[in-house]
């Protein structure tokens, strides 16, 4: 009943509210009405009344000459009593006299006082005072003033009435409407914490869902969900801060080229998931396990408690057998190239940066290495690659200074006893008391690609000294030149050997190119055709370290060679070793079926010169015949030799 009583009440009052607001408009437009009226009332009674002085004034003047009244005071009652506006006359002058004008001044009150004076010669002959009624105008601003008495009380009481329930209505609210109106607020507010938490809950989860993401990115790889390098490296750093100990490994996979162009990327994808699951598998649950490139993983081993020290160089040989296990690829088996470079943690001195940096020293070691595959970090090696950066430093300053020296060793034909050539030896002399052996720096130099400075500047000088000593001493020897696996492949070798050859102006068949079978055997279509073109220029070719390398017999018929060298690894323990003997007089008899020469490396003794001789090789090249020279030196002991065996 509160709450219809309340919603009724307002109703009300806006309804007394409209019908006071049109009282007070009523009111307005009617006064404003009656206003007009009473004044056009005015001006109609002023108009009037000018116009019956107007008459007064004509009448006046004509009666008065005409002399038709008996005075003065008898016209203007008679005029008074026939005029409706004029109530009452005051002041008639007594005399009347010839009526020269009248002014007229209208007043102020419920009656309108005009006072006319009549003049004559100057002086006022009669003074009219009239009073004009209004009461008319009067009456209607008397009803106009009751009507509002009477709507006065109705217009206030209304308006009171609605600003009474205003207050009422804002002052008093049922207890029923404010339970209500507090439960739906309660309920709304409820509504939108709930509706917030929800979307605070969304963004949590969607900044942790970004969190997750970016650590997935950032810490782990894409392809095997291991961690990568990143990961590896905090879980390292995280493992030396607690002191642990064990070892770390990096494992690199080769020949996957060859398997991707065989299978397909497929494979190669197979080979790499393979491989992580195999040393996931072999590893214990303290250990760490990361793919840090394409084809590289990086091990954490952390031993358990009851496993010693001295097992762990046994647990890397075990993970590299894991891994060099074959493949099954479409029901074969396939075999990849393994190589693992392992380092020692060492607690007290061991940091993040010198375990990576010894990993991947070992790991260069074993790619390098044809003997092994497994290379532990040792300072040895480090010292060496350090040498190796230093050589390369220098050889660059040797190079552009042209500060090498060609050394010659003799050679001799074992029939006729004399000269018939020598080996051309490249030397460095770093300083005055230290020479770098070529042994060092040639395979040095073809690994930092500057063998090709090195064998141009020694072709040339080989090829200025041959001429030099045929034109100017009358002696033309045979010069060997070694010739490196790369420059037997470059496409300008044989341009600057041809430029050489003819600025010198040298017999081509005093140049012999030695070529290793290895450079041979890297790719024989191009050697071949190599070896073709320097016969046809007019020089030799000589097979160097014959025996050594890897060629084969049915290739090496084909190629156009002139002569074998055998290495000195056999000649040198050869008096003593049957078996040394065996493979010289194998090479001896294999080359002149051939129709090829055989010249011996390493005769240092008399003992060497005897067997070589009965072996019957053709040439022989030794210490004891003459140790590498340089060429002033090497030709005075051409011109003063004499071959002996005695």
């Amino acid at each position: 009943m509160t709450s219809a009583r309340f919603t009724n009440k307002p109703r009300l009052a806006a309804l007394l509210s409209i019908l006071g607001v049109l009282s007070v408009l009523f009111a307005v437009v009617l006064g404003i009405s009656l206003h007009y009226q009473e004044n056009n009332l005015r001006q109609e009674t002023l108009s009037r009344l000018n116009a019956d002085f107007s008459m007064i004034d004509y009448a006046v003047r004509d009666q008065l000459l005409k002399r038709n009244y008996k005075n003065t005071e008898d016209f203007l009652e008679t005029w008074a009593r026939s005029s409706p506006a004029v109530t009452r006359m005051k002041g008639l002058a007594p005399n009347g006299f010839e009526i020269a004008g009248f002014e007229g001044h209208p007043t102020t009150g419920e009656t309108k006082t005009v006072a006319h004076r009549v003049v004559h010669d100057g002086r006022v002959l009669l003074t009219l005072d009239v009073e004009i009624d209004l009461g008319q105008a009067s009456a209607r601003m008397r009803e106009f003033k009751r009507l509002l008495i009477i709507l006065y009380p109705l217009v206030v009481g209304s308006l009171g009435w609605f600003l009474w329930e205003v207050v009422r209505r804002s002052a008093i609210v049922p207890m029923e409407f404010a339970q209500s109106e507090l439960q739906r607020y309660h309920e709304h507010l409820e509504q939108t914490i709930l509706d917030r938490t929800h979307e605070l809950e969304r963004e949590v989860e969607q900044h942790a869902q970004a969190d997750r993401k970016v650590q997935q990115l950032a810490y782990f790889d894409q392809f095997t969900g291991m961690l990568n390098e990143t990961g590896y490296i905090e879980r390292l750093r995280d493992c030396l801060e607690h002191d642990c100990s064990g070892l770390v490994a990096t494992i690199e996979l080769g020949g996957i080229g060859d398997i991707i162009g065989t299978f397909g990327l497929e494979a190669s994808e197979l080979i790499i998931y393979e491989t992580g699951t195999r040393l996931s598998k072999s590893l214990n649950e303290t250990s760490i396990l990361a793919r840090v490139g394409q084809r590289q993983f990086k091990v954490l081993y952390v031993p358990d408690r009851n496993e010693d020290f001295s097992q762990l160089e046994g647990v890397a040989y075990r993970l590299f057998h894991t891994v060099q296990e074959p493949f099954d690829l479409m029901g074969a088996d396939v075999y990849v190239n393994v190589f693992m470079g392992v380092s020692h943690i060492n607690v007290e001195t061991s940091t993040v940066k010198h375990l990576l940096t010894e990993m991947e020293i070992a790991l260069h070691e074993s790619l390098q290495s044809p003997s092994s595959n497994v290379v532990f970090f040792r300072n040895s090696i480090q010292e060496r690659m350090m040498r190796s950066t230093q050589i390369v430093s220098w050889l660059h300053v040797a190079i552009e200074r042209g500060v090498f020296k060609l050394f010659y060793q003799p050679q001799i034909d074992f029939k006729s006893g004399a000269i018939i050539g020598c080996e051309a030896l490249i030397r460095w002399p770093a300083n005055d008391e230290n020479w770098i052996s070529p042994a060092e720096f040639i395979p040095i130099a073809e690994k930092a690609g500057l063998i090709e400075d090195i064998t141009v500047w020694t072709v040339g000088e080989a090829c200025r000294a041959g001429a030099s000593w045929a034109r100017d001493h009358d002696l033309k020897l045979r010069i060997g030149i070694n010739i490196s696996a790369h420059e037997m492949a470059s496409p300008d070798f044989l341009i600057y050997v041809d430029k050489f050859i003819t600025e010198t102006r040298i017999d081509p068949a005093q140049v012999e190119f030695e070529i290793t079978e290895t450079a041979l055997m890297q790719d024989i279509g191009v050697a071949t055709q190599n070896l073709i073109k320097i016969r046809d220029m007019g020089a030799s070719v000589a097979i160097d370290d014959f025996g050594t390398g890897q060629a084969s017999l049915a290739y090496l018929k084909s190629f156009p060679i002139d002569r074998l060298k055998i290495d000195q690894s056999f000649v040198r323990g050869a008096p003593g070793n049957a078996t040394d003997q065996a493979i010289i007089t194998s090479v001896v008899k294999l080359a002149h079926s051939l129709d090829l020469s055989v010249i011996a490396e390493g005769a240092e003794e008399l003992e060497h010169m005897r067997l070589l001789k009965d072996l019957e090789c053709d040439e022989v090249q030794g210490y004891f015949i003459g140790r590498p020279m340089p060429e002033r030196e090497f030709l005075e002991f051409c011109k003063t030799y004499t071959f002996t065996m005695a």
